[in-house]
């Protein structure tokens, strides 16, 4: 009987709590005292990548970065689609600690095949499937019809970059980190 309980009580907690998904991005903790210049060198790390820092809010301690348009990364056999990479960071301030937690997307572009195979990538303006504004008669432009999808997080890049974060402040690298390559200019 209580055998029969504690399996009861564990499938709820199951369907209760829902299904756990991976935290974006990567994380490495440094020095609060250090903020300030901690907050500098990740966007000088954004900008040794290549990526193009729109947004740094130090009293928030948000990065965001223009979209990185690189080659073609192979989707299958012989499929192709246009690939970017979106870059944000942000620095979080803790009980003597500062985190900086460093997001490289993936995003493939969302092209009229693929969404007709992949339903619900989208949000359509009038409940219909692939129905764009333009479908509507609305004034649009072809930017406004453009959709990307996060395909995955680039954590050989993210640990790449903390490694310069972490080497600008002084400090060692992460033991398991690996080098990754930095896009062409």
């Amino acid at each position: 009987m209580l055998a029969r309980v504690i399996v009861l009580m564990i499938a709820v907690a199951g369907v209760l709590g829902g299904c756990a998904t991976a935290p974006s991005g990567s994380t490495r903790v440094f020095d609060a005292s250090q903020y300030k210049r901690l907050f500098d060198a990740t966007q000088d790390a954004l900008s040794q990548y290549s990526f193009s820092v729109v947004e740094a809010d130090a009293q928030t301690g948000t990065i965001l970065a223009r979209p990185l348009y690189a080659d073609n990364e192979s989707q299958g056999l012989l499929q192709s689609l246009p690939t970017r990479r979106v870059a944000s960071a942000q620095i979080i301030q803790g009980r003597g600690t500062v985190s900086v937690r460093l997001t490289i997307e993936v995003q493939h572009l969302v092209t009229q095949a693929s969404q007709s195979t992949n339903t619900g990538l989208t949000e359509t303006y009038s409940g219909v499937p692939h129905d764009t504004p333009a479908d509507g008669g609305a004034a649009t432009t072809a930017q406004q019809n453009t959709a990307w999808r996060r395909v995955r997080f680039d954590r050989q890049m993210e640990m790449a970059m903390l490694d310069d974060i972490s080497r600008a402040m002084g400090l060692p690298t992460e033991p398991t980190s690996q080098p990754a390559s930095r896009p062409a200019k």
